[in-house]
């Protein structure tokens, strides 16, 4: 299989992409981009700081997963178990930082909500 810079182009765009949003969330905060967490504007500037920066950071490093993949990708074209092996890693990699973040803003977003109710 020969390289394919359209393919190449087309996994940057999406790394790209990501890497945008997180930096927005991570400087911006999570106000109208992160949503599932409940009213955000009860929670104080720490927690929606705390917030933002977990969402960015994980956006982020999605984004450099995705473009690790792409370059692997593109300079391994010719071997297909390389280009296997760096899917797997990348999905694998994904759905840990997913994870992570899920069950951290769980946490922020649950002691936050106790905080707001005077616990």
């Amino acid at each position: 299989m020969a390289r394919q810079p359209l393919f190449l182009f087309a996994i940057g765009f999406a790394a790209l992409q990501l890497a945008f949003w997180g930096a927005v969330i991570r400087i911006n905060g999570p106000q109208g981009l992160v949503h599932g967490l409940g009213d955000l504007g009860r929670l104080g500037a720490k927690q929606r700081r705390a917030i933002g920066r977990c969402s960015g950071n994980s956006l982020l490093g999605m984004a450099a997963l995705i473009a690790a993949f792409g370059i692997t990708a593109y300079l391994c074209a010719g071997n297909g178990p390389a280009i296997i092996a760096a899917g797997a890693i990348l999905i694998a990699a994904i759905a840990l930082i997913a994870a992570r973040m899920k069950r951290k803003l769980s946490r922020l977003a649950g002691s936050a909500a106790e905080a707001a109710r005077g616990y």
